[in-house]
């Protein structure tokens, strides 16, 4: 098993240096650096070769995550449809 943490544990406002934050998380024993996709789409192809090298030679990984839409994040639903998995399942397929 490897830890890792989200790069916005160490950022303010869902901002951080990446490349700093994979050397501070490094130092700490992290050895996954988990970036929001999001992010990763606004970075340019220079930018994303840095943070590769730089975790690569760090010996990190680097994953990516990305959250529900807005419509389909659970505290946007109705409370009876929360409670029901199935109609939640069909809900977020739609």
């Amino acid at each position: 098993m490897k830890f890792g943490a989200l790069y916005s544990y160490w950022g303010h406002e869902w901002k951080c240096d990446y490349i700093e934050t994979a050397k501070r998380m490094h130092a700490c024993g992290c050895e996954v650096l988990e970036v929001g996709a999001p992010h990763l789409l606004d970075m340019t192809d220079e930018q994303l070769k840095e943070l590769k090298d730089t975790c690569d030679g760090l010996g990190m990984e680097i994953t990516s995550n990305i959250g529900p839409a807005e419509e389909l994040s659970l505290i946007h639903i109705s409370e009876p449809t929360r409670r029901t998995p199935i109609s939640y399942a069909v809900f977020c397929l739609k």
